[in-house]
């Protein structure tokens, strides 16, 4: 009886400090990983608009996420970047859009975060796969980007081998968000 006592104390007090360690170790890290996220978001912008654009957030859509509208050196506006995101194959994806603002266009995507398959679904935050974003157009009526196996038209993107649940992931992320944040800015 002794022994069963002891050692229920011995475990509940290796319990108890492991969880006040993980609960320190998060209160530690949490603003650093926000820092990276805004980071991030910086980052992808500029990308997106290249010469480090001015952006301010002017909108939020779906569950507060946040739509930016980027300027120029002269304060006029050059386009709109707004975040997406959804399931991908094996976890979520997030993205950063730019969007043109005739709305009709985007100007590229930027990945955020992923945790595809390394070597094919994480082939999505490969150039030769984001430049097929760049210029995309897209009916006003029908705003829906299509994916191909071939040579793609000025509305579809080319899938990646081995990984197409990952590029129709992307596609389909931006497909749901495009008429919702069409609709915010307008």
């Amino acid at each position: 009886m002794k022994l069963t006592i002891r050692m229920t104390v011995v475990l509940t007090l290796i319990a108890l400090s492991s969880a006040a360690l993980l609960s320190a170790l998060n209160q530690w890290a949490e603003p650093r990983i926000e820092e990276h996220r805004r980071a991030r978001i910086v980052q992808a912008i500029n990308d997106l608009y290249p010469g480090e654009p001015e952006h301010m957030e002017i909108a939020t859509y779906a569950e507060d996420i946040p739509i930016y509208a980027c300027f120029d050196a002269t304060g006029d506006t050059i386009g709109f970047a707004f975040q997406a995101r959804g399931t991908g194959y094996s976890d979520e994806i997030r993205l950063m859009v730019g969007l043109q603002k005739n709305l009709q266009e985007l100007n590229g995507i930027f990945v955020l975060e992923q945790t595809e398959t390394p070597g094919l679904g994480a082939r999505i935050t490969e150039q030769d796969f984001r430049r097929h974003f760049e210029g995309l157009h897209f009916d006003p009526e029908s705003p829906n980007i299509g994916i191909v196996d071939r040579d793609p038209d000025d509305r579809e993107v080319q899938a990646i081998t081995g990984a197409t649940i990952s590029a129709e992931a992307v596609v389909n992320i931006i497909n749901r968000a495009l008429p919702k944040v069409r609709k915010k800015i307008k």
